[in-house]
């Protein structure tokens, strides 16, 4: 597609850009044709990122706090960030330190104290989330983690239909 399209790229922006594209192969079109509208000539790995708007794994973590949206948002913000195995595994890993959080804080001062900083517009959603759970909640999700981190490590094909039922499974426990 590069030489098809005439696009020279350094050798730091071809190693970023297999790094960090899109698997998906019409995903990874819509990247390549956005490239193409940039010019002939791209050479930095900062340019790059400014063109593609590269989403953060950031954007794995707030999953989380969305949690009181309808299920088809839910599931349609589930698949728009976890795209493998380890994406699955890094919004497990969220829950279990905002989990941790909620069973280590007895109330709202408490809370805002530990809070996350780069977490800031999802606070409000936190404090919902945080007056819903109690620690029988807590542990029926957490043991439902565990049951799919098992269960991902036994059929890693699955993980994206094995994630979204834990994620609705989630959200029965905590609404």
């Amino acid at each position: 597609f590069l030489i098809k399209q005439n696009i020279n790229l350094s050798k730091d922006v071809f190693w970023f850009l297999l790094e960090n594209l899109n698997n998906e192969y019409v995903f990874l079109l819509e990247q390549l044709n956005i490239l193409k509208l940039y010019g002939k000539k791209i050479d930095t790995v900062k340019s790059v990122e400014n063109i593609l708007i590269l989403e953060s794994k950031i954007d794995i973590n707030k999953i989380f706090f969305k949690i009181y949206k309808k299920n088809n948002l839910l599931i349609k913000d589930f698949n728009k960030n976890i795209y493998s195995n380890s994406d699955l595994y890094i919004f497990l890993n969220s829950i279990k330190i905002n989990l941790e959080l909620i069973a280590k804080t007895k109330d709202k001062k408490d809370l805002f104290e530990s809070f996350p900083r780069y977490l800031f517009n999802e606070k409000d959603a936190f404090v919902q989330i945080h007056k819903t759970l109690d620690s029988n909640k807590i542990k029926r999700i957490y043991k439902n983690i565990s049951k799919i981190e098992i269960l991902v490590r036994e059929f890693p094909s699955l993980y994206s239909v094995l994630g979204i039922r834990f994620l609705l499974n989630m959200k029965k426990i905590i609404t």
